[in-house]
């Protein structure tokens, strides 16, 4: 259960005189120094009495100050403040405060004064309460809590309140002495927090500086990044990483030696900058051969001067290049795949810097390079595959072509058994149904080469379904399926590939008559409707059979599914 707060009273004064108001502010300072605050405390809470003792005695009258010690039981302590705390309490039979709430808010502009009393007390103080203001008067509770770690018990009392409410006064010159004193003491502290925030500000300076170029390096890595993301060509890889990579590093010239001895040609070289026609071919190799001449183990190379460097020297062409950075490529296997070289003809070119951002960019250098295999190796895998359906095609459909020519012949005998004739039609129907098949491979190889190619020209959609229908007859006379079609469209001429539509529809119907039951029916039919005010035919192919299961509404768009 918390208890009230307990109030000591320590001494109360009448403010009559301006020298009451001076004799106010020095009590308070020495209580404060009494209470163990530090003379910056001090100050800040004489100066804070004083104030409002000051605007009490010059607005009012009978105005007065009562010093009091305050213990709050620890369940009612705020946080991080000492319970125990110092309170004055200024008293008047005044007018009242006008425009407080103004004035607290720090909106309101005296005219009699700077208007700046109560609001520069409360930022002093911990707190600072109008208990009450009005006709009969105002009353303000000033508090500042003891320093962490001190202690009054109430036996300090008594002492403190006899050694501080004696009678004697300062004169006017120990007053000015004393303020003098407190101005000066306040100024070095000022100057004190003035060097320390000059000392944060340089701090912050710095570390927004870091952060700025942090945000630099990580943009200029993204953006290599998204170059590297865009190239799928090995060659094309390995020119634009070495174009942004000189570039990022001022360099002069700059070489990507890429080894590979299953690729051809097994050593690969892509130079850029200023000096790239002076560095091609064995020039360049001579620039990437000076880090194979460094201790072995170093992941990146750099010489400020070459010149300074003993049993290193770089002057292809007769140009002296001073400044070397080398950045190795290691792959995933943690094999050494190549490395990017950077040299410049002046010293000290390259930085820590350009050592961040390379180490990152040899690492998306990496993966797209293990990428760019990748899809040399797919697409070299791809266009076996097509190869190899072509021509599996083209032999699968030569040998059926004798076996037509057969089966005409034997259809067309006038002394050919009723039987045997339905076991030659059953024959030339699955034959010309692999032959679709091998139709559908070949389209499909053509499609993925990209060789497919659609004849648009006006064509009569109705036609081209009639004729769809027709190679499914004999089919569906023999299957005891009806084919019925309610060709209702008016319009129904459109731009495409005959060819293409007519197989489209007869693969359609083909289904249909394929998986209906005997005696049952397809009926095709078109009509015309508007849409975004546009004249459209729409085709329908039902049937009477057992339907799509749900499961495989979107399997049967995939190639060679049914």
């Amino acid at each position: 259960m918390s208890q009230s707060p307990a109030l000591f009273r320590l001494f109360k004064m009448r403010l009559q005189q301006e020298p009451d108001v001076v004799l106010c502010r020095n009590r308070a300072k020495q209580v404060a120094e009494k209470f163990g605050f530090d003379r910056q405390d001090q100050i800040r809470i004489a100066t804070a009495v004083s104030e409002i003792a000051r605007n009490a005695f010059r607005y009012a009258k009978n105005a007065s100050a009562e010093f009091l010690f305050e213990t709050v039981a620890a369940p009612k302590a705020p946080a991080r403040r000492n319970p125990q705390s110092l309170v004055c309490v200024i008293q008047d039979e005044g007018p009242g405060i006008p425009h407080l709430e103004e004035v607290l808010a720090g909106r309101y502009k005296s005219a009699t004064g700077m208007g700046t009393g109560i609001l520069g007390a409360h930022r002093l103080m911990d707190s600072l309460e109008v208990l009450e203001t009005g006709p009969s008067g105002t009353r303000v509770r000033l508090e500042k809590g003891l320093p962490r770690g001190k202690s009054v018990s109430k036996t300090d009392l008594q002492p403190i309140v006899d050694s501080v409410a004696g009678p004697r006064q300062a004169s006017p010159v120990e007053e000015l002495t004393s303020q003098n004193h407190e101005l000066l003491f306040m100024m070095e502290k000022v100057g004190e927090k003035s060097e320390e925030l000059v000392r944060v500000n340089d701090e912050l300076q710095e570390t927004n500086r870091g952060v700025v170029a942090l945000y630099d390096e990580l943009d200029t890595i993204y953006r290599v990044g998204h170059v590297l993301a865009s190239k799928l060509e090995l060659d094309d890889l390995l020119q634009a990483l070495i174009d942004a990579t000189t570039e990022i590093t001022g360099a002069e010239v700059g070489v990507f030696v890429y080894e590979d001895s299953d690729s051809d040609p097994p050593v690969r070289q892509h130079t850029a900058g200023i000096l790239t026609v002076e560095f091609s071919g064995d020039e360049a190799l001579a620039i990437h051969r000076v880090m194979h001449e460094c201790p072995p183990g170093q992941a990146m190379v750099r010489f400020d001067d070459l010149e300074q460097e003993s049993g290193v020297r770089l002057v292809p062409k007769g140009i002296v290049l001073r400044s070397y950075l080398a950045v190795p490529v290691v792959l995933a296997a943690g094999t050494q795949s190549g490395a990017m070289v950077f040299a410049h003809r002046s010293p000290g070119v390259f930085s820590e810097r350009s050592e961040r951002i390379l180490a990152s960019v040899a690492l998306q250098a990496t993966i797209g390079i293990e990428n760019a295999r990748l899809y040399k190796s797919v697409r070299s895998a791809s266009a076996a595959k097509d190869e190899f359906l072509a021509i599996l095609s083209h032999e699968l459909r030569n040998p059926l072509n004798p076996i037509f020519a057969r089966l005409s012949l034997l259809e067309e005998h006038p002394g050919m058994p009723r039987e045997a004739l339905e076991d030659i039609r059953l024959i030339r129907r699955n034959l010309e149904l692999e032959t679709r098949l091998i139709d559908d491979l070949l389209d499909m190889t053509r499609i993925s080469r990209g060789k497919v190619i659609i004849n648009r020209e006006p064509v009569d959609l109705h036609e081209i379904i009639e004729a769809a229908c027709h190679a499914c007859s004999s089919y569906a006379v023999e299957e005891h399926i009806w084919v019925e079609l309610k060709l209702e469209a008016r319009r129904r001429t459109v731009r495409g590939d005959s060819v293409r539509l007519q197989q489209v529809f007869w693969n359609l119907v083909n289904n249909a008559v394929k998986f209906s039951s005997a005696g049952g029916m397809v009926v095709v039919r078109t009509w015309n409707e508007k849409e975004n005010g546009q004249d459209i035919i729409r085709i329908t192919v039902s049937d009477s059979g057992s339907g799509i299961a749900p499961s495989r509404t979107e399997i049967i768009f995939q190639p060679f599914e049914q």
